[in-house]
């Protein structure tokens, strides 16, 4: 299980950084061959004026208009990878000058196998224009591309009659160059607002997102708390209402959009927020889920908690106790389901429940959790204690019970019967809090399809 959990979790950080990915890249590159340079009333091509020399002219590559040595036009793939990251919109590369760079250079007879880490010159081979030194001084960047190997870019830095680049390593010959330019036409953006009541939260709190793409907001209920309604440009958004957390996407975003969430104390937990779990090597498996009022468990509880119904408590022995322990009109506090490991099964386990905002447990009531058995047996009783504002109950031993199991806690009165109780059970913990309840009819008025999902 754990390593399908952790596939599942890979594939998702791959997922993700796909997607970062994908938004990173531009929507469509154009590209466009540079325009042709008028100058004294004539037409020169740019791109067969465009040389190459090192510092010391040793090294020389021409487009020499006889016999031109004039590179394809790069693809959008090699042009994507020197994209700047912020042109996520629709991409303009031109391109001022192209030069394919074959074996030998123009000073040297001997075939070159790879062009030196040097400092180079950009000219202009046949025509000294001013406009072409202006453009080929003002480009973005220069980008060599080997005809094996990676491609790199390289910054373009003003000399007199020169732009000049420097290259940090050497590079296979034959490779073609290009001087380019990037612009970028802007992709529309909408804003999305997000309101959040008290008790919750929406996850961004507001988003400009660029026109055709997705956009996720995650609402989040505080602890003790659900979703009470969630709207979208004041439309009800039904199928979040009384979660705890939801996921809504904007697709296709092509206008500003609102998103507005209230929330309200979960159904179930109107006296609790909150279960802290304590204990030698003890854990939470999951979070608490709180089990609504009125689910059918709960309900089950009650006709054996309520009315005249006496529940016998259990002697640590196993033996029936004289005590019996009968819930308070109205005593529901909160039922929870905990999904608890554990490292030692004898180990206790203590619950500490706190009251919601502004509400409190009343000191001068008792109260107590029924909790079922792991081997589903029979039921315990365990007393609470008040600490501070909360309430405390200790479940010992943790390894007989706490296998997705529900604690439903109740305010409740016992009381000596004069006699002992038959029942079918025994159990319970230490300290003589706890009771055990037998089976009775219990188990077959709760069956496991009962469990709330989360």
């Amino acid at each position: 299980m754990k390593k399908i959990r952790m596939i599942l979790l890979l594939a998702l950080a791959a997922l993700v950084c796909f997607a970062a990915a994908a938004l990173a890249a531009p929507r469509s590159i154009i590209i466009e061959d540079s325009s042709a340079v008028e100058e004294g009333g004539q037409t020169y091509s740019s791109e067969y004026n465009l040389s190459i020399y090192d510092a010391s002219y040793e090294i020389s590559f021409n487009n020499d208009g006889t016999d031109p040595t004039l590179a394809d036009l790069p693809t959008e793939n090699l042009l994507e990878q020197f994209t700047p990251t912020s042109y996520t919109g629709n991409v303009t590369a031109t391109v001022l000058g192209r030069l394919k760079m074959l074996g030998p250079s123009d000073y040297s007879s001997s075939p070159l196998t790879e062009l030196p880490a040097k400092d180079y010159l950009l000219m202009s081979q046949r025509y000294s224009t001013p406009t072409f030194f202006a453009s080929v001084k003002s480009a973005d960047m220069v980008i060599i591309a080997p005809n094996s190997g990676d491609a790199a870019s390289y910054d373009i830095t003003d000399g007199d009659w020169s732009a000049n680049f420097t290259l940090d390593e050497a590079f296979s010959l034959p490779a073609a160059l290009y001087v380019v330019s990037f612009t970028n036409t802007p992709i529309p953006k909408y804003t999305i607002t997000a309101t959040a009541g008290e008790n919750g939260t929406i996850t961004p709190a507001s988003a400009d997102v660029e026109e055709g793409a997705s956009a996720d907001f995650t609402i989040t209920a505080n602890s003790g708390y659900v979703i009470e309604s969630l709207t979208v440009d004041s439309a009800a958004v039904a199928e979040a209402a009384d979660k705890g957390t939801h996921v809504y996407t904007f697709d296709n975003v092509t206008a500003a959009h609102t998103i507005a969430a209230t929330f309200e104390v979960a159904a179930g937990q109107e006296k609790v927020s909150d279960v802290v779990i304590t204990g030698s090597g003890v854990t939470l498996a999951k979070d608490p889920v709180f089990v609504a009022s009125d689910n059918e468990l709960v309900s089950t509880f009650d006709r054996y908690t309520g009315g005249s119904a006496e529940l016998s408590l259990i002697n640590d022995d196993g033996t029936a106790s004289s005590v019996t322990f009968t819930k308070e009109e109205g005593g529901f506090v909160c039922a929870v389901t905990l999904d608890v490991s554990h490292t030692d099964d004898a180990a206790a386990v203590t619950l500490s429940l706190s009251p919601v905002s502004g509400s409190s447990f009343d000191s001068a009531k008792n109260y107590f959790a029924m909790i079922q058995k792991k081997d589903k047996s029979g039921y315990s009783i365990f007393a609470c204690k008040h600490a501070d504002s909360r309430l405390e109950v200790t479940v010992k031993p943790v390894g007989d019970y706490f296998t997705e199991n529900t604690i439903a806690v109740y305010a409740g009165t016992t009381a000596a019967t004069g006699g002992d109780t038959p029942t079918s059970d025994g159990g319970g913990s230490g300290g003589g809090c706890a009771a055990g309840i037998g089976v009775l009819a219990l188990l077959a008025l709760i069956p496991l399809a009962l469990r709330r999902k989360r």
